[in-house]
């Protein structure tokens, strides 16, 4: 099969399903951005608190550069005097991963989806939410840390630090998120509604019908009246 037919045949199967194909591609741009928006900058320090060896905050640490794989110290160690902010951001490594794992997954059931087995919908419809959810906590997390001070010790972030990329693209994905429960939802609305609207045109065209019936009725029955009348 050349690559044209081959082109021909996929399009042939996705051109009705225009919804699914939208919701496919959003989410796996959704998936990507938390995939590389995870291990980067949350925080970026503002110039005056640049040393040689720190430039960015992490959900695991302060490292030197974006790309850099490598903490010069770890995020345990940066809230060490910081309880609550230390366990908010350890719950938020782990939701992280968490939302890797569940908008891949909803990604791969939305493609799977344009060939087969629609009943995923409700299935991807709960594995967007979960990952509305899981990835709310992250950056709330970091919103939270960068709002307020916790203690005398945990000045709020936003003295030392501005938003970083990584926060910025997880509210992008999150966004993207919720857009795509919409997606999914939107159709079996359309549908619910067509029905009632069918049903209801049904039952007009039944009363117009059983009153044309009566109206006949009732011409015929003075006709009658008025032939006996006469003879």
């Amino acid at each position: 099969m050349s690559f044209a037919s081959t082109v021909r045949c996929v399009l042939a199967k996705v051109k009705w399903n225009v919804p699914i194909l939208i919701y496919a591609i959003v989410q796996f741009i959704a998936f990507l951005l938390v995939l590389v928006a995870t291990p980067i900058d949350m925080y970026r320090f503002r110039p005056q608190y640049i040393t040689p060896n720190t430039t960015v905050v992490t959900l695991w640490g302060v490292k030197l550069g974006v790309l850099n794989t490598t903490n010069t110290i770890s995020s345990d160690f940066l809230w060490r005097r910081c309880i609550p902010r230390r366990d908010r951001f350890r719950l938020a490594q782990a939701c992280a991963v968490l939302s890797i794992f569940v908008y891949g997954a909803a990604a791969a059931l939305g493609f799977i989806m344009l060939y087969c087995c629609s009943f995923f919908r409700m299935v991807c419809v709960a594995l967007n939410i979960v990952g509305a959810v899981t990835l709310c906590v992250v950056w709330a997390a970091v919103a939270v840390t960068y709002h307020v001070e916790d203690n005398e010790f945990c000045w709020k972030e936003s003295v030392f630090s501005t938003y970083g990329a990584g926060f910025v693209l997880l509210l992008v994905a999150w966004v993207l998120d919720l857009l795509n429960i919409a997606v999914l939802l939107l159709p079996v609305s359309i549908a619910a509604g067509g029905a009632g609207g069918s049903s209801n045109r049904d039952s007009n065209k039944e009363d117009e019908s059983s009153n044309g019936h009566s109206r006949e009725s009732s011409m015929e029955g003075s006709r009658q009246n008025y032939l006996s009348e006469g003879v």
